[in-house]
């Protein structure tokens, strides 16, 4: 009966969890019956805790802790959207997992994370450290089923661009033409 927000990295200040938990009073009044799913550990978790507890959300907000990989799948397909609040970002691993799952994924606009998704099309890019575009965001995709559906469907054929036996081939024949030129 959940709409359940899923979050997965390391917890650290640069994954900018606490602007999802920010976000999460204005989600509410919207989604009374969301719930967040934050899986990964690290450092932030007690200052996490605190500041759930500080916006009275620590209800709707469960702590998983370090997962192993081959448990995560189950965490992706329990999950509504999939929310990405980095303030920095290289490549975005847990993004291309959440679209390979047809998750929709609000992420924040910053570093590899513009490189996979398409504002509108296989996903939401909003500022960083900005709670109220994430809450908006979410919001959306939560009351837009078309929205949901497209950016699902979208977000699973783009992810297909990302399987490993692709990018290793692609780097071998990289190699392959500069060895040879």
């Amino acid at each position: 009966n959940n709409f359940v927000i899923l979050s997965v990295g390391r917890l650290e200040k640069i994954k900018g969890h606490g602007y999802l938990l920010d976000s999460l009073p204005d989600i509410l009044k919207s989604v009374p019956n969301c719930k967040v799913v934050i899986v990964g550990g690290g450092r932030e978790k007690e200052n996490l805790i605190r500041r759930a507890k500080d916006l009275n959300v620590s209800d709707f907000v469960e702590f998983k802790g370090e997962v192993s990989h081959e448990d995560l799948p189950k965490f992706f397909r329990q999950a509504d959207v999939f929310v990405m609040p980095s303030l920095s970002e290289g490549f975005g691993i847990a993004c291309i997992e959440a679209m390979a799952f047809g998750l929709p994924t609000v992420a924040s606009d910053v570093g590899g994370i513009a490189d996979i998704l398409e504002h509108k099309k296989t996903g939401l890019l909003v500022s960083p450290s900005n709670p109220k575009e994430i809450s908006n965001a979410v919001i959306s995709i939560h009351n837009d089923s078309k929205l949901r559906s497209a950016l699902s469907g979208n977000a699973k054929e783009r992810s297909r661009q990302f399987d490993w036996n692709k990018i290793a081939s692609l780097v071998n024949e990289v190699y392959r033409e500069a060895t040879h030129a």
